[in-house]
């Protein structure tokens, strides 16, 4: 037997509760969809050699998996995806690559009483004039110490 720290953690879940196996089931989703995705644009880029390193010792199945990318049914639902998700995002920024607690963090370098309103109004004015402008206002109060 191995002195190595086991990595198995145990959980006592009640997987009789239904919140709780929609949770877990939608956190499985999520993540596969992430890996597909990741493997999808790994295969864009790279083609269909090298295999992932996930697929190393079952190369039938990244096979299939290129097939499945290839197969036009499934580049028409790419696409339509694609156009649906961009227009239901709504909140639109222009905040650039640097994420938001970034630029906040940057504001409250600078002094900045009210780093994360400023960091909104900055990336968001363009989009939602009266929500920026009832922000704008609630940051030029004073804050209270």
């Amino acid at each position: 037997m191995s002195n190595a720290p086991s990595l198995l953690v145990s959980y006592d879940i009640d997987l009789r509760r239904k919140e709780l196996n929609v949770w877990i089931e939608d956190k499985a989703a999520n993540q596969f969809r992430e890996w597909k995705s990741s493997c999808k644009a790994d295969w864009q880029e790279k083609g269909d050699e090298p295999l992932r390193v996930e697929f190393a010792h079952r190369p039938a199945e990244w096979d299939w998996l290129c097939n499945h990318f290839r197969d036009p049914e499934f580049q028409k639902r790419s696409e339509q995806m694609k156009k649906i998700l961009a227009s239901s995002n709504k909140k639109s920024h222009n905040g650039g690559a640097k994420p938001f607690v970034a630029q906040a963090e940057e504001y409250t370098k600078k002094g900045e009483q009210t780093p994360h309103s400023k960091t909104y109004i900055d990336m968001y004015k363009k989009f939602d004039l009266e929500v920026t402008s009832k922000v704008q206002q609630a940051s030029d109060e004073p804050v209270a110490s």
